[in-house]
């Protein structure tokens, strides 16, 4: 479900808001290139934290830094706010597997540039 990472603060323990309404936390949350700049690492967090369950995961990928702002200070950011946050560079090979259709696919994302690295974030609210 898609909402506003803005609207939260890392403190609800009972759900998240979408679009105004209360919304129950999740078991998994999967995202992607949803920072691009410093505030958003923040944002984000917070969002992630509010929106899981206690064991809940997420799992964040993003550009690295020289192609993304905002998202070298992501992982600290977890953690500021109480998450587990594990961090990995990986290829868009790693992530989708090999193959023509899947390079002409990249090749058509907004910003996405041959030999562009990853940060593929596993999190785990405890």
């Amino acid at each position: 479900m898609r909402q506003d990472f803005y609207d939260h603060d890392g403190t609800s323990t009972s759900g998240w808001i979408s679009k105004g309404k209360k919304i129950p936390t999740s078991d998994y949350i999967v995202a992607a290139d949803v920072v691009c700049k410093d505030e958003d690492a923040t944002a984000a967090a917070k969002t992630i934290k509010d929106c899981l369950k206690i064991g809940g995961k997420g799992y964040v990928v993003s550009g690295t830094g020289e192609f993304r702002f905002g998202v070298a200070i992501f992982k600290e950011e977890c953690l500021k706010v109480g998450l587990k946050c594990s961090t990995r560079i990986v290829t868009a090979q790693e992530i989708l597997g090999e193959g023509e259709e899947i390079l002409e696919g990249l090749k058509e994302c907004s910003g996405y540039v041959e030999e562009m690295t990853f940060f593929f974030h596993e999190i785990e609210k405890v």
